[in-house]
């Protein structure tokens, strides 16, 4: 009987076999990690995250609404300058450092001319080496005067990611993921590592 199939549909039953093996396969991978979507799992997972409530929220439209109105925010305070990273702003002034140990110093001098808080802004790109050598030296900065961090720094480390392409957007939302969870300058300090790793 089957002998009596013609051979055109035999090759019909074939390329829908293979259709539906090709529609199985696409389906059962398409929510899978890529290879840096797993490698910035992994780095949550070292940290001691919810592995599962960081990818949910890595991949999260709430993640990606954050990451893309700090960008739009920075990009707007640059009115007609040149678009680098780190783009630091100190009340509402954009700062330009000729050397990241400036920054230091013109705190100090905003908070010796003030009594109340400084604001301080630093949009920055996980593909930056610049951003890298101030957020360790902010890092650095923060334990040594931790008072003033607390009563007289309001400090905000945003995200501007506009030299790496994909790679420097899959870390900034790969950051507020983490700092949802309480461990945003671990993961930071971790994303700026793989820079070495390139």
């Amino acid at each position: 009987m089957l002998n009596k199939i013609p051979e055109y549909v035999w090759i019909i039953l074939v390329l829908l076999l293979g259709l539906v093996f090709l529609g199985v396969l696409v389906f059962s991978t398409r929510d899978a990690p890529t290879k840096q979507d797993q490698q910035l799992i992994d780095i949550a997972a070292k940290l001691g995250l919810d592995k599962d409530k960081f990818a949910n929220d890595f991949r999260s439209e709430e993640i990606k609404n954050i990451v893309q109105s700090q960008l739009e925010q920075g990009l707007s305070k640059f009115e007609g300058l040149n678009r680098y990273t780190p783009l630091v702003i100190l009340n509402g002034e954009v700062i330009k450092l000729s050397q990241i140990e400036e920054i230091e110093k013109l705190l100090k001098d905003k908070l010796g001319n003030s009594e109340g808080k400084v604001n301080l802004e630093i949009y920055s790109d996980f593909s930056c080496p610049f951003c890298k050598l101030l957020f360790e030296f902010m890092l650095d900065f923060q334990s040594r005067e931790p008072e003033l961090f607390d009563s007289r720094i309001n400090y905000q480390k945003l995200n501007l990611p506009i030299i790496g392409g994909n790679t420097s957007q899959k870390y900034a939302y790969a950051y507020e993921a983490a700092k949802m969870q309480g461990k945003g300058d671990e993961y930071a300090r971790e994303l700026y590592g793989l820079m070495n790793k390139k």
